[in-house]
């Protein structure tokens, strides 16, 4: 009893800094991800509003708006409105373009609403005078912008039905001597930029993903019903009501960690308009850039304890189990201690022996570093015994090069080689560390993915695609090689008796999504 108290006291000494260990690497490694998944956000929110604010400022450059503004003529109207239809269908991200004249009253408005582009009647303009955001363009002088904060879009006075969220963009146009006559009011619709956010966000659950405007209020989280309280009369629906001091450390401090009882706080404070005016200034040289930016927010991610701890020995399945039988194994090593002396040397023997086996065995593609279909099989039978032990969800991806023989014959081996490192790379770079990846053979590639249903499995197979997609292989000609590949997409059922049976499924959607036409995920 003695020896076994002693084996159990080393064995918790040893063990639970290990754990602890464990657990802050899991942490940190989550960390790091999510603070990589702000930043990409953040790159691709500035991105968008550089070009918004660009977007704008060339408009009052356009001679047919000045030319309108010095002669308000019908047909330098007719001019300026079909420039204005044009310009609406092709950036497709403003729902509303208006030029107002400096009493208020709209001049031209074009709406663009589900696909649909029109020019609104005269008699159906309206009068803007009582709006803030006409009172600051008011303010404005020539070549400023006005960015007006973050909110619902409101028509004849009541919020649009159903809500739709909208951010005006304002700045004065000026006739042809250079005097302001009205203004140009650009309605940009981020409800594209908030869904890929929310998207993005909600691949980690149960991580929280949010954007707050400087009131404290949700624009963007994973409860609907949070959102646009201050519009929608609840107050209270607010990170500053509900968690005031948290609220006050992100709102005096540009970024940084808050730990709570439960869980942490990832936060940084943003400015993208900011960002846009100053990559103006290295574009511009008209020497105008002084502009009133009325939306900032911040972008905050809120990890439950439980995030990071699902993902510890401890709490995987059979782990506190594991931790009883380590118990149980100590008694048992020390009542039988003298008795193992042989047998440890023949364990460790066996133990050198399976090292080097599996050190013998090839387990990566060579040309692409993936892992290859030896291992996959090897590890992904084990991952599927453990789903269907624990009924826990599993996906599998088949992905397979589009047109890949005709890449070969018409561009070479050496471009075919290229296509297949640059697929590994972008499936690598989509997928999480845990999930499984491997060549299966020539172009095929597999992706196993625990804890993943076939709707996340889609999602996560979507983006791979489009990823995809959106990559080119240089030429020795100097053109360029554009890449697309299609997707099967299932999840495992009682109904796979193994691996194979799992792999048919998936071969027979990937073929689906050939014959539909290629470049496509079929789940």
């Amino acid at each position: 009893m003695l020896y076994f108290l002693a084996s159990l006291a080393v064995f918790l000494a040893l063990a639970w800094p290990a754990y602890r260990k464990n657990v802050e690497s899991r942490e940190r490694i989550l960390v790091e991800r999510l603070q990589g998944f702000s930043d990409v956000n953040e790159r691709l929110i500035q991105q968008r509003y550089r070009e918004l604010y660009s977007d704008i400022r060339m408009q009052v450059l356009v001679p047919s708006i000045r030319q309108y503004m010095t002669t308000g003529s019908a047909a330098d109207r007719a001019e300026v409105e079909a420039f204005l239809l044009k310009a609406a269908k092709t950036y497709q991200h403003y729902d509303q373009i208006r030029i107002l004249d400096l009493e208020g009253n709209e001049l031209i408005r074009i709406n663009h609403r589900g696909g649909r582009t029109q020019s609104v009647p005269a008699a159906e303009l309206q009068n803007k005078n009582d709006r803030y955001y006409f009172k600051e363009a008011l303010r404005l002088s020539p070549g400023e912008v006005y960015a007006a904060p973050l909110d619902l879009n409101i028509e004849n006075g009541r919020l649009e039905q159903p809500h739709r969220p909208t951010q005006r963009l304002a700045i004065k146009v000026t006739d042809n001597a250079g005097i302001p006559r009205g203004i140009l009011v650009m309605n940009h619709d981020p409800s594209e930029f908030l869904a890929e956010f929310k998207t993005s966000m909600g691949l980690y659950k149960p991580v929280r993903g949010m954007l707050l405007n400087f009131g404290g209020y949700w624009v963007s989280d994973v409860e609907p019903d949070n959102e646009w309280g201050w519009m929608l009369g609840h107050p209270e629906r607010s990170l500053a009501v509900q968690q005031p001091d948290i609220w006050h450390t992100m709102r005096t401090q540009p970024r940084g960690e808050i730990r709570t009882h439960d869980g942490l706080y990832l936060f940084r404070q943003f400015d993208p308009f900011h960002a846009a005016m100053e990559y103006d200034k290295t574009q511009l040289k008209d020497g105008t850039h002084s502009s009133q930016f009325h939306w900032h927010g911040i972008m905050a991610v809120y990890m439950p304890e439980i995030s990071w701890r699902r993902y510890t020995v401890l709490a995987q399945p059979g782990g506190q189990i594991g931790l009883a039988l380590i118990v149980l194994l100590l008694a048992v090593l020390s009542w039988i201690l003298a008795q193992l002396q042989v047998q440890k040397a023949a364990a460790r023997a066996e133990r050198v022996r399976h090292v080097r086996e599996m050190e013998h065995q090839a387990h990566t593609d060579v040309l692409t570093g993936a892992f290859n279909r030896r291992h996959f099989y090897l590890f992904g039978e084990r991952e599927l015994s453990r789903a269907r032990r624990i009924e826990d969800p599993l996906s599998l991806l088949m992905l397979d090069i589009d047109h890949f023989k005709r890449i070969n014959d018409e561009y070479g081996h050496d471009i075919g080689d290229e296509a297949l490192k640059l697929l590994t790379r972008t499936c690598l770079q989509q997928l999480r560390p845990h999930d499984l990846f491997a060549r299966t053979g020539g172009e095929e590639f597999a992706a196993l993915l625990p804890h993943t249903g076939i709707a996340d499995a889609a999602m996560v197979a979507e983006r791979i695609r489009r990823t995809v997609a959106g990559l080119s292989l240089p030429l020795a000609n100097g053109g360029e090689l554009g890449l697309t590949v299609s997707i099967g997409v299932v999840q495992w059922h009682a109904g796979d008796a193994d691996l194979d049976a799992l792999f048919k499924r998936a071969d027979q959607k990937l073929y689906q999504a050939k014959d539909e036409g290629r470049d496509r995920v079929c789940a």
